[in-house]
C-alpha cells in the first residue's frame, strides 16, 4: 500500500460570561485561532505466511509525518517532522480443529491532536473550564498477547486464557493545574515510563440437563504509572481483579431469565510518601443484573429488568441502589404494527451517587434522576 493523507484544521472559541443580565467577554485570554496541519505519506507491505499448522502475518508500515500548528496571538509556531516505524506480528498455531494459540506483537507512535494544543480557555462541558499549555505529546507503545483457546462443539464447551503486556513510554508526564476555576493541562518534560500486565480467563458450557448456558470470565491487571505532584514524581501502582458470570436459563418454553453478576475489585497506591503519607484508595463495586422474559404466542412480549447495584470506597459509607425497567411489546405482522409500553425506575430512585478513582484524588459525582416514567409508542410500518 501507498498513500498520501493531507489533514487542515481549525479551532476558534471565545467565552462571554453573563452576570447581573450584562455580557461581558472573558479577559483572561484571547480565545482560540488555532490552525492545524498534517501531512503523512506512507509505504505499507505485508506478507502472510502458512506452513502446516502455522499461520502469521508480518506488517512492515513505513510512514513520514510532517505536523505543523501555529497561532499568533500566543507565539505559538511548531513544527514536527518524524520518519516512523511501526512493525506488527501476529501468528496462529492450530493444535488441532478446536485448539489453537494465538499470540501478536505491535509497536506504535502515537502523536496527539488539535484537541490538547489550544491555549485558549474553553467550556469543556457544563462545569469545567479547561485550557492547555503543553506541546506535542509523542507516545511509543509496545503491545504483545498471548492466548490459548479450546472448545468442545458437540458438548457446547469452551475456554480461553491469555496475557497481554503493554509498555508505554513517553517523553513527558502530564499534570494539572487549577486557579480560577480553570483547569490548565501541562505536559513537564519527564521520561515517563508506563507498564500494563493484564491476565484473563473465560469458560463458558450449556447444560443439556438444566437448559442452561453458565459463563464465567475473571481479569486481573496491574498498572504502573508515574503521576507529577507537588513538583516531584511520584510512582504509582494500581490492581484490578473483576469477575464475571451469566447464568441464561429458559424456565418454560416461552419463559426465560438472565443472571448476571459482577464484581470489581480495585487497589491504588503511592510507593512513596507524600507529605508523611502514602496514598491508597480502595473500592469495591457489585453490579447484578436480573432479566425476565415471557412470551405469549409470539405476539406479546413482557420483560422485567432488574439491577442491583453496590459500591464500597476508602473511608465512605457503602452505596447501593436497586433499579427495576418494565416492557410491554405487541406485535401485529398483518397490520404491520408494534405497540409497546415502556416503565423506567419503577422504584422511583431520585439521586445517584458514582465514585472514582485515579492516582492521587477520590472523586465523589451526584446526579439527580428522572423519577418513574411510562412511555407508550406505536410503530406503523409500510
Amino acid at each position: 500500500k501507498i498513500g498520501f493523507i493531507a489533514e487542515s484544521q481549525k479551532l476558534q472559541s471565545s467565552l462571554d460570561f453573563i452576570k447581573n443580565q450584562q455580557s461581558a467577554t472573558y479577559s483572561g485570554d484571547v480565545g482560540n485561532d488555532l490552525s492545524w496541519d498534517r501531512r503523512s505519506f506512507y509505504f505499507s507491505t505485508q506478507y502472510e505466511i502458512k506452513y502446516k499448522k502455522l499461520r502469521s502475518t508480518i506488517q512492515l508500515p513505513l510512514t513520514y509525518q510532517n505536523i505543523h500548528y501555529y497561532q499568533t496571538e500566543y507565539n505559538m509556531d511548531s513544527r514536527s517532522r518524524r520518519m516512523l516505524f511501526n512493525p506488527g506480528l501476529s501468528f496462529t498455531y492450530n493444535i488441532n480443529p478446536e485448539q489453537y494459540i494465538s499470540a501478536r506483537y505491535k509497536f506504535s507512535n502515537t502523536f496527539g491532536n488539535i484537541t490538547g494544543l489550544y491555549r485558549g480557555v474553553i467550556l469543556h462541558n457544563y462545569r469545567t473550564l479547561r485550557a492547555n499549555d503543553a506541546g506535542l505529546q509523542e507516545r511509543a507503545i509496545h503491545s504483545s498477547s498471548i492466548y490459548y483457546n479450546f472448545q468442545k462443539s458437540i458438548s457446547m464447551f469452551f475456554m480461553n486464557v491469555g496475557a497481554s503486556y503493554d509498555r508505554i513510554i513517553a517523553q513527558t508526564v502530564l499534570s494539572t493545574h487549577i486557579a480560577n476555576n480553570i483547569q490548565k493541562i501541562i505536559f513537564s518534560p519527564y521520561r515517563n515510563a508506563q507498564s500494563n500486565i493484564m491476565l484473563s480467563s473465560g469458560v463458558s458450557k450449556y447444560s443439556f440437563a438444566l437448559k442452561s448456558t453458565l459463563s464465567l470470565r475473571s481479569q486481573w491487571s496491574e498498572f504502573k504509572y508515574l503521576q507529577l505532584i507537588n513538583n516531584e514524581l511520584v510512582p504509582f501502582h494500581s490492581n484490578t481483579f473483576s469477575l464475571s458470570g451469566s447464568i441464561l436459563k429458559k424456565v418454560m418454553e416461552n419463559v426465560s431469565i438472565t443472571y448476571q453478576p459482577n464484581a470489581l475489585w480495585t487497589t491504588t497506591k503511592s510507593l512513596q510518601d507524600i507529605g508523611g503519607n502514602k496514598l491508597t484508595h480502595r473500592a469495591v463495586r457489585l453490579d447484578q443484573y436480573l432479566t425476565a422474559g415471557f412470551n405469549v404466542r409470539n405476539r406479546l412480549q413482557f420483560e422485567i429488568i432488574n439491577r442491583h447495584s453496590y459500591s464500597k470506597q476508602s473511608n465512605n459509607d457503602d452505596v447501593q441502589y436497586f433499579f427495576m425497567d418494565a416492557q410491554v411489546r405487541y406485535s401485529n405482522s398483518h397490520k404491520r404494527l408494534d405497540l409497546s409500553l415502556f416503565i423506567t425506575n419503577l422504584f422511583d430512585v431520585k439521586d445517584y451517587t458514582l465514585y472514582s478513582i485515579s492516582a492521587n484524588q477520590l472523586v465523589r459525582d451526584q446526579y439527580n434522576l428522572r423519577g418513574r416514567m411510562a412511555i407508550l409508542r406505536l410503530d406503523l410500518y409500510f
